[in-house]
């Protein structure tokens, strides 16, 4: 080990900044796919950090959840490509000599997109580690946030459920006005079924008077959607937003400053999604054990 940090660790920062460096030059693939190799890169030491502090890590103790969040996470980002069809908040594009050109989907570059959107789950979970272990070694008020408990009735859940599907409908009806309800719709529709199923859920922990999780979530998608949107913005091959004022006003990297209000919640979406598709059938048995993320593992 080097500094307490499993091997991989070391290696990650390598990677890390030889791609920086070598992305700066604009040297392919470094430049073009600069993103990937700096979330993986993060990834890898973030989970090496984890290691150090918990003695077991995503990598080190359960690497077969973090294969299986892999494809979980390329269908979830997939189903938000599905909303900018109808919406159109955001084009992919590639830098050829300093030009601009627009990157199309094509069916042959699969295997690229899979590498790409693959890191979502396993940036915010690892982040979520994080936030969670630096809670604890600083005892932050974040491990004994607390709300009044509240059962999740029936009433309730409907109202739940009208939420989310109106955050799903009115994005699509008038995009223009509504789209950012769709960074909340699949939290409204999705987490009080696992919670009603038993399965790891923020409306759980509320309903028992925790706000742990909620506020460590907002946290780490607050700082994943930081790193998100520097990755990005060194890139060869990147995004760009097209939001309709006024958020597209003042923007920091290609991200308009107000769009960085989407991230906490995208990451409760995620949270939700991630532990509803892992118990569908077929996927459960893939699964095996408990999400190593609910929050009971943390204690």
């Amino acid at each position: 080990m080097i500094l307490g940090l499993r091997w991989y660790g070391p290696v990650a920062v390598l990677v890390f900044v030889i791609s920086t460096l070598l992305m700066t030059v604009h040297v392919n693939p470094f430049y073009s796919h600069y993103y990937d190799f700096a979330w993986y890169s993060y990834i890898v030491l973030a989970d090496s950090l984890v290691y150090r502090w918990r003695g077991r890590s995503l990598l080190t103790s359960r690497f077969g959840e973090f294969v299986l969040m892999l494809p979980l996470s390329f269908l979830i980002w997939e189903m938000f490509e599905g909303f900018n069809l109808r919406l159109e908040n955001w084009y992919y594009v590639k830098i050829v000599q300093g030009e601009i050109e627009p990157l199309p989907f094509r069916y042959g570059n699969l295997p690229l997109y899979l590498i790409a959107y693959a890191t979502v789950l396993p940036g915010i979970f690892e982040t979520l580690e994080l936030v969670r272990i630096w809670s604890e070694r600083r005892r932050s008020g974040l491990l004994r946030a607390s709300v009044r408990p509240w059962e999740m009735t029936r009433t309730k859940f409907t109202v739940f459920q009208v939420v989310g599907w109106l955050c799903v409908a009115l994005p699509l009806l008038e995009p223009k006005v509504f789209f950012p309800l769709v960074w909340l719709c699949m939290f409204f529709l999705v987490d009080p079924l696992n919670y009603r199923a038993g399965r790891p859920s923020i409306l759980g922990e509320l309903s028992k008077g925790r706000a742990t999780l909620l506020c460590q979530l907002l946290i780490a998608g607050v700082i994943c959607g930081v790193f998100w949107e520097i990755w990005n913005f060194w890139a060869g091959t990147k995004w760009i937003y097209t939001v309709p004022p006024p958020w597209n006003e003042m923007k920091i990297f290609e991200m308009p400053v107000l769009g960085f209000l989407g991230f906490p919640p995208f990451a409760l979406e995620c949270y939700a999604l991630y532990h509803f598709l892992r118990d569908l059938p077929g996927v459960r048995q893939l699964a095996r054990t408990r999400s190593m993320f609910a929050l009971e593992s943390a204690k």
